[in-house]
């Protein structure tokens, strides 16, 4: 998981220990920022790279070395977008649901099954030469959302702000469990980290969740579930 290799590195760094020393890392079953995956590759020295698949096996899929986009191996399954009314989506860039059928499973076959998570087919060739279906790198899942108070799902991709905000930041969590109007967000900065910066990630946040109450606090690790993965959201709020 991305959220344990950056919990090692803080712990071998806070206790003044040798970092251990990798080829390369391989990320998988959560997110992963462009931040947390440049981060890593600075501390660990090494090349990182991701890869996408499920338990129920419908799909699966990794990086090349020239590109960041999931390349989908075309004998495990295959891949279609829709958008929110199950039309599909063919416009390479254009976000939608990722649906999957697999072709491992001949004793209970999944068929056209909706992943929930949100993903969009990659534009152009790749340098690699890879004939099969690829995606641009997922960016969420159709249950992380925020609810703001008149009811509006607000999207971890419409929450991704893409800018020099996430520079050291290390990982980000939103808590909604008390109310509509109030989300925790749970940051794990790196060193270089500043309180400007916690302020201007807070104004931006606000912008995009209107009439919340937005409460930045700065964790060593965010919150675990009990398959040692990191939600992204953890909501109870209805």
């Amino acid at each position: 998981y991305p959220s344990s290799a950056l919990r090692l590195a803080e712990l071998c760094l806070t206790n003044r220990r040798p970092l251990p020393r990798f080829k390369a890392l391989l990320l998988g079953s959560e997110g992963v920022t462009p931040s947390q995956r440049d981060t890593l590759a600075s501390i660990y020295e090494c090349s990182v790279y991701s890869w996408y698949g499920h338990t129920e096996k419908v799909l699966l899929g990794g990086e090349c070395q020239h590109s960041r986009d999931y390349h989908l191996f075309p004998g495990y399954g295959f891949a279609e977008i829709v958008d929110e009314f199950g039309v599909p989506v063919t416009e390479p860039g254009t976000l939608g649901r990722l649906i999957g059928t697999g072709f491992l499973n001949h004793s209970a076959p999944l068929v056209r099954y909706d992943t929930g998570d949100l993903a969009a087919f990659a534009p152009s060739e790749c340098e690699c030469g890879w004939p099969g279906q690829r995606l641009m790198s997922i960016v969420g899942r159709t249950q992380d959302y925020v609810l703001t108070p008149s009811g509006a799902h607000v999207s971890i991709a419409a929450l991704n702000l893409h800018s020099e905000l996430y520079d050291g930041l290390l990982q980000i969590q939103y808590v909604q469990r008390e109310s509509r109007e109030k989300v925790l967000v749970r940051i794990a900065v790196a060193r270089q980290w500043t309180e400007a910066k916690t302020r201007a990630l807070g104004d931006a946040l606000s912008d995009r969740l209107p009439r919340c109450s937005i409460d930045i606090t700065r964790v060593r690790s965010v919150e675990m579930g009990p398959n040692g993965k990191a939600p992204i959201v953890i909501r109870t709020v209805r």
